[in-house]
C-alpha cells in the first residue's frame, strides 16, 4: 500500500491510512453533503424568484400597455414604481436571508439530518 505524505515545515513524514480518523473523514463528508445540498437548495430559490419577478415584470407591462391616455399612463407608472419599490425590499431582504440561512446550515452539525449522512 502506498503512503501517504504530509508536508510540514518542508519535511515529508509517512501517515498509515490506519492513522487516518474516519470520523474526521466522516465530518467532513456531511459538511460537504450538507454545503452541496444547500447550494441546490440556494438555487431554487433563486430560480423561483426570477420567475416571480418575470412574471410581475408581464404583469407590469400589461398594466402599462391598456392605458388609455398619457394622465393614466401616469398614473399606472407611479403605481407600478411604488409596487416595484416595496416589492424590491422585500426581495433583498428575502434573497439575503435564503443566502445567510444556507451558509449557517452548511456549518451547522445540527441541521438537517443532524449531521448523519441520508
Amino acid at each position: 500500500m502506498a503512503d501517504v505524505k504530509k508536508v510540514v515545515k518542508g519535511e515529508s513524514l509517512p501517515i498509515e491510512p490506519q492513522q487516518i480518523n474516519p470520523e474526521f473523514v466522516a465530518f467532513f463528508e456531511n459538511v460537504y453533503d450538507r454545503w452541496i445540498a444547500n447550494l441546490f437548495e440556494l438555487s431554487d430559490g433563486l430560480s423561483r424568484f426570477a420567475k416571480d419577478r418575470i412574471q410581475r415584470d408581464m404583469s407590469a407591462w400589461v398594466k402599462l400597455v391598456s392605458c388609455r391616455d398619457p394622465k393614466d399612463l401616469l398614473a399606472c407608472q407611479k403605481d407600478l414604481a411604488e409596487e416595484m419599490t416595496t416589492r424590491f425590499a422585500d426581495d433583498v431582504l428575502a434573497i439575503s436571508n435564503m443566502i445567510a440561512t444556507v451558509a449557517g446550515h452548511s456549518h451547522s452539525p445540527a441541521h438537517g439530518n443532524g449531521g448523519g449522512k441520508s
